[in-house]
């Protein structure tokens, strides 16, 4: 299917127009190489990029592929120099031999949503609760269904406690707060060091310096946050 030439700039404006200025939306050319790949951008003060710039983006590590067998994530998180936390989908574009040759990316500020989120639930924190293990017979147990219901239940509690999103808090935050999950044993779930990871917006080597830290530094304490 042939795309007219105009599409990419009403699709841009229409974007622009529904998301207000939270929203920067990027058209990339890989066919110019890694060096110049931004040819449009609307709203660039979110990332400070202009057209002519490079991708900032790991995807790009997609162009020439076949655009079927990539499988890539195409929306994740980031934090941006200005400290803003954004979420970003990645949309790609094929000739016709659906070989990858760009991509449509659209980063929405969130930063204010997350701020409220954590605000939100530290108004709605309940004191005292627990999660029901297999060895934990306590009172006021929460029933949970799988391990994502434990982790997302922990992270909860330690955005209520320390009253921000992880991306947004300081290192001994989050030492402070994945110190708190390596106590209730979150890191004996399996694959849970790369959802930790992306959470916290923190290499696994960071992860890992973190929790060794928090281990040494509160191992005489018996409440971390």
């Amino acid at each position: 299917m042939n795309v007219d030439p105009g599409f990419f700039d009403r699709l841009m404006k229409n974007f622009s127009d529904f998301f207000g200025d939270m929203c920067e939306i990027v058209v990339h050319d890989y066919r110019k190489g890694p060096d110049a790949t931004v040819v449009d951008i609307i709203n660039g003060d979110l990332s400070g990029r202009s057209i002519g710039d490079p991708s900032r983006s790991a995807l790009i590590v997609g162009a020439g592929k076949n655009v079927n067998e990539f499988k890539a994530p195409s929306v994740f998180y980031f934090t941006n120099a200005k400290g803003l936390v954004c979420k970003s989908c990645t949309t790609f574009i094929a000739d016709e031999e659906e070989r990858i040759i760009g991509a449509v990316c659209i980063n929405l500020n969130v930063t204010e949503l997350f701020h409220a989120s954590a605000a939100l639930r530290k108004l709605l924190d309940v004191p005292n609760e627990k999660v029901t293990t297999d060895n934990d017979n306590g009172d006021n147990n929460v029933l949970v269904n799988n391990v994502d219901d434990v982790l997302d239940y922990f992270m909860d509690i330690v955005n209520q406690k320390i009253g921000k999103v992880p991306m947004m808090m300081s290192k001994e935050e989050k030492i402070r707060a994945l110190g708190f999950l390596d106590r209730k044993g979150i890191l004996k779930i399996s694959k849970v060091s790369l959802e930790l990871c992306q959470r916290f917006n923190i290499s696994k080597f960071t992860l890992y310096n973190y929790i060794e830290e928090a281990r040494n530094l509160y191992k005489d304490k018996e409440d971390i946050l």
